[in-house]
C-alpha cells in the first residue's frame, strides 16, 4: 500500500510570505499547479483520499475531484502545524507583537508552540498517529495536506522528529511513502 502525499497549491499567503490562515485560498498559480498534479494522478492507483479540513487543501482536492472520483474523508489530524495567533501574519509581525513567545519557539520549536498554536512535538505525535492509522487500511491513500505536516510524516517514517526541518515540500508536489511492514520513503517533491 502507498501513501501518496500531495501538498496543496501555492496560496495567496505563500506569495505574501505569511503564515497561511485556515481560510486562505489558492493563488492562480496554485490552481495551475494542482491542474498539473491532477493530470499526473491518472497514472496512480488510488483507493481513497484523506483531505485536510483547511480551505487551501479542500480547494486543492476540489480541483483533483473534478478529474477523479475518489471516495474521500476530511481528516482533522492531517492539517498543518497550528501557527496559532500568527495565522495570516508575517513572521516579522508575529515577532513584533508576540516577541517573547516567538523567541521561545525559535529557541526550541519542538517543545514550544507559537502563541495559541502547536509545538512540533505535538504535531509529530499527530503524524505518528496518522501513519499508524494508515497501516490498518488496504489500498493506496491520497493524502492532501500541507508542507509542514508532510515533512512531519516523512520525519516519522525515518523516526527522527528533528529531521522535519530538513524537508522542504514544494507546492503541488507529490511525495510517496511505501506503507508495508516497514514504511519507506520512495520519493519526495515530484512535480
Amino acid at each position: 500500500m502507498d501513501l501518496i502525499l500531495l501538498r496543496h497549491g501555492e496560496t495567496v499567503h505563500n506569495i505574501q510570505d505569511r503564515y497561511s490562515s485556515d481560510k486562505c485560498p489558492l493563488s492562480e498559480r496554485g490552481r495551475l499547479q494542482i491542474e498539473r498534479a491532477a493530470d499526473k494522478l491518472h497514472k496512480m492507483i488510488i483507493d481513497r483520499a484523506w483531505v485536510s479540513p483547511l480551505a487551501r487543501t479542500r480547494e486543492t482536492f476540489d480541483i483533483v475531484r473534478s478529474y477523479h472520483d475518489y471516495p474521500f474523508e476530511i481528516k482533522e489530524d492531517i492539517q498543518e502545524i497550528d501557527a496559532g495567533l500568527l495565522k495570516g501574519r508575517t513572521f516579522e509581525e508575529g515577532m513584533r507583537i508576540f516577541s517573547k513567545e516567538v523567541q521561545a519557539y525559535l529557541d526550541d520549536p519542538f517543545k514550544n508552540a507559537l502563541p495559541q498554536g502547536e509545538s512540533i512535538e505535538e504535531a509529530y505525535a499527530r503524524a505518528q498517529k496518522v501513519l499508524k492509522e494508515a497501516k490498518s487500511y488496504s489500498g493506496n491513500i491520497l493524502i492532501v495536506s500541507h508542507g509542514g505536516f508532510i515533512a512531519l510524516l516523512l520525519a516519522a517514517v525515518i523516526g527522527d522528529m528533528e529531521a522535519y526541518s530538513r524537508f522542504e515540500i514544494a507546492n503541488g508536489s507529490f511525495s510517496l511513502i511505501k506503507n508495508g511492514d516497514y514504511q519507506k520513503i520512495s520519493y519526495i517533491n515530484r512535480i
